[in-house]
């Protein structure tokens, strides 16, 4: 079933919430699996197993120093600063999406680079789009993570504001469907 589906929602007929959106072409089949085989893996599932190997896949580029991610300063960790193991916490779970997303501009940068960079001149061919299919499959693979670990850091920052009966749902792992809490 539609997960935008009045029957599965009947909060968008009390509150009369359009679900409509537009879209663009439909991709080949086989990719939108993938992708949304991707983005409907719970952060405990499959995917966070395989991020680091695909994060190992993905080089730096050596020229472009701020595709780098983004630590606490060394100096805000010392016990005076006073940050508590929730602010830590939090850090944490914001850092995991960032690192995502600085992931993800590797991918795109290496598919760009490939595109760009000027072949033998007596070659006939273009890019080599096995290589440019790998960097956009472990781009979308690293964005899915990303995804995944920024709806886990909203229902961690949600949970608190909560009536108390309801606060264990934000610690759930759900598949990403088209609400934060299923």
């Amino acid at each position: 079933m539609d997960p935008n589906s009045v029957l599965l929602n009947p909060l968008l007929v009390d509150y009369n919430i359009e679900t409509k959106e537009v879209t663009g072409p439909a991709i080949e089949p086989s990719l939108a699996y993938v992708i949304n085989n991707y983005f409907s893996k719970a952060c405990s599932d499959v995917l966070s197993l395989k991020i680091k190997e695909a994060y190992e896949s993905l080089m730096k580029p050596q020229n472009a120093a701020h595709l780098t991610k983004t630590e606490m300063n060394p100096e805000f960790k010392h016990p005076q600063m006073g940050i508590s193991k929730s602010g830590n916490v939090k850090d944490g779970h914001a850092r995991g999406v960032q690192n995502s997303i600085i992931w993800m501009a590797v991918a795109m940068a290496q598919i760009a680079n490939e595109v760009l960079s000027p072949k033998d001149p007596i070659a006939t061919e273009g890019p080599d789009a096995t290589y440019i299919l790998n960097r956009a499959m472990t781009g979308l693979k690293v964005a899915a993570y990303g995804s995944q670990r920024c709806n886990a850091f909203r229902r961690f920052l949600l949970r608190p504001h909560l009536n108390n009966c309801y606060q264990y749902i934000c610690g759930e792992p759900i598949t990403q469907l088209s609400v934060l809490i299923a």
